[in-house]
């Protein structure tokens, strides 16, 4: 009797982690993430710039698996153990300064850019796939360039793969 009861509170605790686990990754799922800009002279409160359901904060091997999917999800062929390339100071490391590069260039619509990230984590080409603006799609184009990322990991080896980036700006 004494068994059966506490096989029972086994299986019991067994079902409340698998749904206090499931209900953490739908919560990861659904969170939205801020990056913010600088204060307006006069001012403490900085506005949001951009909004992300990735971190801009982490490098790719710090994002939680949800996130690390989500990201993965822009990759046609992508193996489970593989990685694509990320940024190694995180999101925020494209985002900002291509946010603070359009407060005086203004543009608004879709900029979606491909970068060519070698096995060492340095861009070697960046495609402009679309771009409200020739400015800002140059300076884009510098911030890719200039960014060091973690190389793509492919079957355990360093590899070269893209590493897509889009931003709306209205």
């Amino acid at each position: 009797m004494k068994t059966q009861k506490l096989m029972s509170l086994i299986t019991s605790l067994g079902l409340i982690s698998l749904m206090l686990l499931s209900a953490n990754a739908a919560a990861n799922i659904n969170k939205t993430y801020t990056l913010k800009g600088d204060a307006p002279t006069g001012t403490l409160i900085r506005p949001i710039v951009a909004t992300s359901s990735i971190s801009f904060n982490k490098r790719f091997a710090a994002l939680n698996e949800a996130e690390q999917n989500l990201f993965k999800a822009q990759y046609k062929e992508i193996g489970l153990n593989d990685t694509p390339p990320f940024p190694k100071s995180g999101l925020k490391s494209i985002y900002r300064p291509i946010v603070k590069a359009n407060k005086t260039i203004n543009a608004t619509g879709s900029l979606h850019l491909t970068a060519t990230v070698n096995a060492n984590g340095f861009v070697e080409s960046v495609s402009v796939l679309n771009s409200p603006d020739v400015k800002l799609a140059a300076a884009a184009e510098e911030i890719l360039l200039s960014t060091r990322f973690d190389a793509a990991n492919c079957n355990g080896t360093a590899c070269k793969m893209s590493f897509p980036f889009e931003i709306t700006f209205e």
